[in-house]
């Protein structure tokens, strides 16, 4: 078996991502933990260049892990971006029921140390897009979806003012439907 050096060797680092704040840890004892914002990215970062070949393990969070990761891979910082429910039945194959924040950047590092999860690639501008307007394309069906079953149940009054929204949402998913046909590549399996 290959023997560390430093030049092979990764130091995995967990990153737990919220709104406000990025919890990280590079050892199973200490957790620190920097804003959620550009400066806060910077400061990571330097301290991410000072590691041997770190790699970040970090979960699929939604939009709040968008701007760090995008600043990771700019500063050329590897990262796995992994789905939240492996790691919660890794964690629970591992008896680690506790959630905090801190102790889930520990169960993120853990998780990249045993299970080696793939390296995160960044999209080009149009996939980027396209997906975040399939993103928004499934938000706006599930708020029909409710609005259409708030209606069932509602008063008179309440029922027309859901009415108007349920249009308001119909016509931004018709809207959103053709945006995004015309962001596709032409070709596309999906027409």
């Amino acid at each position: 078996m290959e023997q560390p050096t430093p030049e092979n060797q990764i130091t995995d680092v967990g990153v737990d991502i919220a709104k406000d704040r990025l919890d990280y840890t590079v050892d199973d004892t200490r957790c620190a933990h920097v804003e959620n914002t550009h400066r806060g990215h910077r400061a990571l970062i330097k301290h991410l260049q000072s590691l041997p070949n770190a790699r970040v393990v970090c979960e699929a969070t939604g939009g709040y892990k968008r701007a760090i990761v995008a600043a990771l891979l700019l500063a050329q910082i590897q990262i796995c971006v992994v789905n939240s429910g492996r790691v919660r039945a890794f964690a629970r194959a591992a008896g680690l029921l506790a959630k905090t924040d801190p102790l889930d950047a520990q169960l993120l590092r853990r998780f990249g140390l045993q299970m080696k999860p793939r390296l995160h690639r960044a999209l080009d501008e149009a996939a980027a897009t396209l997906r975040e307007l399939l993103d928004y394309r499934r938000q706006i069906s599930d708020q029909l979806v409710a609005t259409g079953n708030r209606c069932e149940f509602a008063g008179r009054i309440l029922r027309e003012r859901l009415e108007i929204l349920r249009a308001l949402l119909a016509t931004e998913l018709e809207q959103t439907d053709a945006l995004i046909k015309s962001k596709r590549p032409r070709g596309d399996f999906l027409a």
